[in-house]
């Protein structure tokens, strides 16, 4: 399975209990991960059933690999994945993180490539963009908005000059 074929769905963040119960932080919205096949690092599938909500994304689930908090432990910090074909289709103007990392950058004026995307912070308000430019091998910042990414498509991104 190739990479960009998996999204990071959530991550057990640490055990909770003698049991072998767990903490999760889902990255998915609602209860859908609770729907999918998960994955581990390894591409083995990963029963996860919720015992409850703990907040917002936070749930306290287990599962049929891990029955003592020894167990649970090792598990900490274990990345679960998700098959992209599984999810719902993003609605318009949505993306995954995964689709927009190294995307090209091309200015808004003369088209042409002026850097690429290296990382994208997701924040409680904007999300940030940061863009690696090729003139200089500089980051910079910016946030992700229409206003000042007016075109986003598969091959690249483009950014509204006035922000650089």
């Amino acid at each position: 399975m190739h990479h960009k074929d998996i999204l990071l769905a959530a991550k057990i963040s640490k055990p909770k209990g003698i049991r072998g119960n767990f903490v999760i932080k889902s990255f998915l919205e609602n209860n859908d991960i609770f729907l999918l096949q998960l994955l581990d690092k390894f591409g083995n599938y990963f029963d996860l059933s919720k015992l409850h909500s703990l907040g917002k994304n936070h749930f306290l689930c287990k599962t049929s690999k891990i029955t003592s908090r020894n167990d649970a432990e090792l598990y900490k910090n274990q990345e679960l994945f998700c098959k992209k074909s599984d999810l719902k289709d993003l609605e318009e103007d949505n993306f995954f993180v995964e689709d927009l990392l190294n995307l090209v950058i091309l200015d808004s004026i003369n088209k042409e490539k002026i850097g690429y995307i290296k990382n994208i912070f997701q924040q409680k308000a904007d999300d940030i963009i940061e863009i690696v430019l090729f003139k200089n091998k500089n980051s910079k910042f910016y946030i992700f908005n229409k206003s000042n990414f007016p075109e986003i498509t598969k091959d690249f991104m483009i950014i509204d000059n006035s922000i650089l």
